[in-house]
C-alpha cells in the first residue's frame, strides 16, 4: 500500500467523522434559542366548574345549537439547529433567543412565574364574571415571589411572603412599610409559605429594591419581584367558580375563562351557538389587555374550526392580518372589555345566523 493511498484513506475517514459530528450538532446539540408555533386549542367548558365542583349540563343557545369557547395557546419549545434551519421557510414558525423570552430568568423559575400569572389570571377572570353577573363576593390579598432574576437556593417563585422583619404582610404597602428603615447593605428577614412548610430567608436589601422610590416595580439584576394575588370568595358557596388550567401558563386566557364562567353563572349559552376562540388578559374590572403571540393563536383557532376570534384591541391589526393571510373564514373582532366581547358575540351571531 502506497503512502498516498494511506493518506487518502485517512482524509476520507476524517471527512466521515467531520460529517458525523456536524450531523450530531444539527440534530441533537442544544441551542440558546426557542421555537414559537401555534399550540393546542382547548374547549374551556371542561376546565371551569361551578358550585363546588358541581357539573352542569350543556346549555343550548336560542338557535338550538351548543357553541363552545376555545382557549388558544402558543407552543414554545427548545430549538435544535435543524429546527432553526427549518423555521426559515416553515410557515408559522419563529425563532427567538431564550433569554429574551424568559426575561433573564432561569428556565425553571420562568415556568413557575408563568404558572403564578395563570393563577392571578384565573382570580381576575372569576372576579370580573362576578361583577358582570351581580354576584356578591369578598376579596383578600396575598403577597408572592413573582419572579427571580438569577439563581436562588432558598427562595422560589410562588412562595407566599407572610412576614417581613417579624411583621405580618399581605400586600406591597405593608411590605414597603416593614422595610422603610432599611438601606443599601442591610439584610431583610423574610418568612415564606411553601405548601405546608415555612421557609426562613435572609435577603440583601438591594435585591428587593433599587431604591425606595421605585420599590414596587423595578426589578434589579439577580433580584426578586413581588406580586399581589387577590383571593376571590363568593358570599354564597353555590356561586363558587373553580378553574383548572393544568400546565397552561401565563395570563392570556383571562378573557375566555371569564366568558365561560358567565356561561355557568347566568345559566345561559353566552356563545350564541358559535365556536368562539379568543385571547386577552382580564382585570377585575372587566378590561381586556393585549398579549403576545397573537398570530400563532389565530392560526391555532383557524385550524380548530373557530367561527369567531376575539382579539384584544392592541393585537387586532396583527390578528386580522394573520386571518387574511390564512384565507380564513373566521371573523376577527377587536375587544376592549368584557362588555364589548359580549356585544361582539351577539353581533357576530346575528350576522352568521342570518
Amino acid at each position: 500500500m502506497s503512502k498516498f493511498q494511506l493518506t487518502g484513506r485517512k482524509r476520507q475517514a476524517a471527512g466521515i467523522i467531520l460529517i458525523a459530528i456536524m450531523l450530531w450538532v444539527i440534530i441533537y446539540a442544544p441551542t440558546s434559542l426557542v421555537i414559537y408555533e401555534p399550540g393546542l386549542t382547548f374547549e374551556t367548558e371542561p376546565l371551569v366548574q361551578h358550585g363546588q365542583g358541581e357539573k352542569r349540563a350543556p346549555i343550548p343557545s336560542e338557535e338550538g345549537e351548543q357553541g363552545a369557547f376555545l382557549l388558544t395557546t402558543v407552543k414554545l419549545t427548545d430549538a435544535k439547529y435543524w429546527q432553526v434551519i427549518q423555521a426559515a421557510w416553515k410557515k408559522d414558525f419563529a425563532v427567538y433567543s431564550k433569554d429574551s423570552v424568559m426575561q433573564g430568568m432561569p428556565e425553571k423559575e420562568y415556568q413557575q412565574a408563568m404558572k403564578l400569572e395563570m393563577t392571578a389570571s384565573k382570580h381576575f377572570a372569576v372576579e370580573a364574571a362576578y361583577r358582570y353577573a351581580g354576584i356578591a363576593y369578598t376579596t383578600s390579598t396575598e403577597l408572592y415571589i413573582s419572579k427571580i432574576y438569577g439563581e436562588s437556593k432558598d427562595i422560589r417563585v410562588g412562595d407566599r411572603v407572610i412576614k417581613v422583619e417579624g411583621e405580618n404582610v399581605n400586600d406591597m404597602e405593608q411590605f414597603t412599610a416593614a422595610v422603610m428603615d432599611k438601606k443599601e447593605g442591610d439584610i431583610v428577614a423574610l418568612v415564606l409559605q411553601r405548601g405546608e412548610n415555612k421557609i426562613f430567608a435572609m435577603v440583601p436589601y438591594h435585591l428587593l429594591f433599587g431604591n425606595i422610590t421605585n420599590a414596587l416595580i423595578a426589578p434589579v439584576p439577580d433580584g426578586l419581584s413581588l406580586g399581589e394575588l387577590d383571593i376571590v370568595v363568593p358570599e354564597n358557596p353555590a356561586d363558587e367558580i373553580e378553574i383548572k388550567a393544568g400546565d397552561i401558563g401565563g395570563p392570556s386566557a383571562g378573557l375566555m375563562f371569564t366568558l365561560q364562567s358567565l356561561n355557568l353563572l347566568l345559566e345561559k349559552d353566552m356563545t350564541e351557538g358559535l365556536r368562539i376562540a379568543g385571547t386577552g388578559t382580564m382585570d377585575s374590572l372587566g378590561n381586556v389587555g393585549a398579549i403576545g403571540g397573537i398570530a400563532y393563536k389565530v392560526a391555532a383557532a383557524d385550524q380548530a374550526g373557530a367561527q369567531l376570534f376575539l382579539a384584544p384591541e392592541g393585537n387586532y391589526a396583527e390578528a386580522s392580518a394573520k386571518a387574511k393571510e390564512l384565507h380564513s373564514e373566521m371573523k376577527v373582532v377587536p375587544v376592549t372589555s368584557l362588555d364589548t366581547a359580549v356585544s361582539a358575540i351577539r353581533n357576530a351571531a346575528a350576522h352568521i345566523n342570518e
